[in-house]
């Protein structure tokens, strides 16, 4: 992508600041920032100042489930509800019965069975609203059966990262961020990957300010709710010296086994495009080992792992609606690549 093509991008979808990262074979060839990341102060955008990640968050969950699964404290075979659960003491027992067979793996692949309409995370909507995770999801299961079979059909689902969360913290007896930063991140050197705030007041000294667009509003989520689904930040630079702890390269030790990362990146049985967190087979750029894109009101994220070493990570301080927009962003994304085979 030539910085014509960047600052196309932003002109057309009205994108204040935008942020590049691109290595190959673990080295970081290409790491820019174009537009404001903070348009009132006039504050330059950098290849490192903080994005809200929105979903790119989920691959940080599913990393910590399988380093968990790595150390034999969890199965992704463990249920989660009913007699015998990860959750049988916060929500008893007596639960409905195909409740009761969903797994770790279940939500990490997104076939659950339950369907977000509405999303229990990110619609507003009075039986959710202002409840913390546990709250939404014995709401759910009481009041929402599930559509499908469990692990018969992909739909998205972010309140099941949600609750992969909580099996972290419950797992570890830690808070999610303090396992994160203490038992991964840590140990990949990394220091600047952090849960999101709310508000522009809380943001951190190096975070963007974040513009929504078509009367949605970007500061109206509570973070530590969504932090597993969609609530953690981070820079182009530090996301993508992050992911070569996970890319088979040989540079940098892979963080979790090989047999792990085989786990992780194999496409659920019922679904061929998403694994265990993670989006692959894309049906336009095969060059993509693995990738995620994520969205909120003012963030837009995509990252990809390339299958010939070639990595690229793009985040924006807002997103548009126009409906080109989500294409024209992988395409992006890709061009990023393309220029460094």
């Amino acid at each position: 992508a030539s910085a014509k093509n960047a600052r196309d991008f932003m002109k057309k979808y009205s994108i204040p600041g935008i942020s590049f990262a691109v290595s190959k074979n673990e080295e970081i060839v290409y790491a820019k920032g174009y537009g404001f990341a903070n348009v009132e102060a006039k504050e330059r955008t950098t290849s490192k100042h903080l994005f809200r990640l929105a979903s790119v968050s989920k691959q940080q969950t599913a990393i910590a489930i399988m380093y968990l699964v790595e150390k034999g404290k969890l199965k992704l075979s463990d249920k989660l509800f009913g007699e015998g659960g990860i959750f049988e003491a916060e929500f008893g027992k007596d639960i409905p019965a195909t409740a009761k067979s969903v797994t770790v793996r279940n939500f990490l692949e997104h076939n659950s069975g339950w369907v977000s309409n509405p999303d229990p995370m990110f619609t507003t909507n009075s039986n959710y609203d202002g409840k913390s995770v546990k709250e939404r999801m014995a709401y759910v299961l009481y009041n929402v059966p599930q559509t499908y079979p469990v692990g018969s059909t992909y739909s998205y689902y972010n309140l099941g990262y949600s609750m992969l969360g909580m099996v972290i913290e419950k797992i570890s007896g830690k808070d999610f961020e303090t396992f994160l930063k203490e038992n991964i991140y840590s140990k990949c050197g990394i220091t600047d990957i952090h849960v999101g705030k709310d508000l522009k007041s809380q943001k951190r000294e190096n975070e963007c300010v974040f513009y929504s667009q078509s009367g949605s509003s970007a500061y109206n989520k509570d973070f530590e709710v969504i932090k597993a689904c969609g609530g953690m930040i981070a820079s182009t630079e530090e996301l993508m010296r992050f992911l070569w702890y996970f890319d088979y390269r040989p540079k940098y030790t892979d963080f979790l086994k090989k047999e792990t990362l085989d786990i992780m990146y194999t496409p659920s049985a019922n679904y061929q495009r998403y694994c265990l967190g993670w989006r692959m087979n894309h049906s336009i750029f095969t060059n993509w080992a693995a990738y995620h894109t994520g969205d909120i009101a003012g963030t837009a994220a995509v990252w990809s792992r390339g299958k010939n070493g070639v990595n690229a990570v793009i985040l924006c301080n807002s997103r548009s609606y126009i409906e080109s927009f989500d294409a024209d962003f992988n395409i992006l994304l890709n061009d990023c690549q393309v220029l460094f085979y």
